[in-house]
């Protein structure tokens, strides 16, 4: 069966079986919309679940387990894009704050932005980047490929710079 997302592959297994979709739902105990949402890629399903429909519909757990893994990849990617362009809309208004960092990856910034002294320790940097979903969250933001690429550090301070900032975006200040 050639499928390309999980929902597809969902999809395809149901009408195979014939199941209807709150027919399915009960048999794993969750609500029908949410195999719906499932379906049309709007929602990941927690592991208990993926067991669930595997078991029930008979998916082969290879191909389950890879579609499962894609969606979930799929899904932190799209959310540190968001991320992302956030960190981009702080900057617009603290370039000073990364301002070295940016020219060694993106080249210069215009003169007149004031500069600073990076406000991080390398030692805070990799300890951030000693946690594997900071790893991949900074490798998908610089279209990089796990196992294949490496982090620089600049890359690392770069992207340790915007988690910062985004963070104190969130928390509504600055420490000045």
């Amino acid at each position: 069966m050639k499928v390309d997302s999980l929902g597809q592959y969902l999809d395809k297994a149901m009408k195979e079986s014939r199941l209807k979709r709150d027919e399915l739902a009960a048999r794993i105990g969750v609500d029908g919309s949410y195999i719906s949402r499932i379906k049309n890629g709007q929602a990941i399903p927690s592991r208990k679940v993926m067991e669930g429909l595997i078991r029930e519909l008979g998916l082969e757990p290879a191909l389950a387990w890879q579609l499962y893994e894609q969606a979930r990849w799929e899904e932190m990617l799209k959310k540190m894009r968001l991320r992302l362009r956030t960190a981009l809309g702080v900057l617009k208004h603290r370039p000073d704050i990364v301002r070295e960092e940016l020219g060694l990856v993106y080249g210069s910034l215009p003169p007149e932005v004031d500069t600073k002294p990076y406000p991080y320790t390398d030692e805070e940097v990799e300890d951030f980047f000693a946690q594997p979903t900071n790893q991949l969250c900074a490798f998908g933001i610089l279209g990089k490929i796990p196992g294949k690429d490496k982090l620089t550090l600049k890359e690392k301070r770069l992207i340790y710079a915007l988690v910062q900032e985004v963070r104190k975006t969130r928390e509504g200040g600055e420490d000045e």
